[in-house]
């Protein structure tokens, strides 16, 4: 049984690193329903399948299992990533105010991570944006290289007040 199960993980961090996220869906179900597997690994499988459902904009299975993360996992970096996941649906669906609640929940959070802490508070921003419609803003941002965690920046521009644009 732990070949089975061990093969199974290994299909569904494929599948989701392949971007194949029904198929790590389907694979992280398995883990969770299945018999004598580790709470870590079904913590972990729940966590998969909410990115999953958030990178293909399934908002409810993305939020259900977030909230299991988030109630297994509390106060550590992957229940603040979490946090920040929740904020980002609630911000996606437009609701802007449930959205900054949650931020800051991330940003309150004892111990805090600064790599969430910083996208809470980028999110934080879009947020208030978002609510004060007619309105200019000038938005200036400082960012250290490490913690980018070898991505490029990327800024995003959008909204009822602004043209669509991006850059790096």
């Amino acid at each position: 049984r732990d070949n089975v199960i061990e093969a199974q993980a290994g299909m569904m961090y494929c599948y989701y690193r392949t971007n194949s996220y029904g198929n790590a869906i389907m694979y992280a179900r398995k883990l969770i329903d299945g018999d004598k597997v580790s709470n870590n690994l079904v913590t972990e499988a729940h966590l998969i399948s909410a990115r999953a459902s958030l990178a293909m904009n399934d908002y409810e299975p993305a939020t259900t299992g977030f909230k299991t993360v988030v109630s297994r996992m509390g106060n550590s970096e992957t229940g603040a990533e979490a946090r920040y996941s929740l904020a980002l649906i609630q911000y996606k669906l437009g609701n802007y105010k449930d959205s900054q609640k949650r931020c800051f929940e991330v940003v309150n959070q004892v111990p805090s991570y600064e790599y969430w802490i910083g996208k809470s508070f980028i999110l934080l921003g879009d947020n208030y944006l978002a609510l004060m419609p007619g309105e200019s803003r000038t938005v200036r941002i400082e960012m250290n290289e490490a913690d980018c965690r070898g991505e490029s920046p990327r800024l995003e521009i959008g909204g009822f007040n602004a043209s669509a644009a991006a850059a790096r």
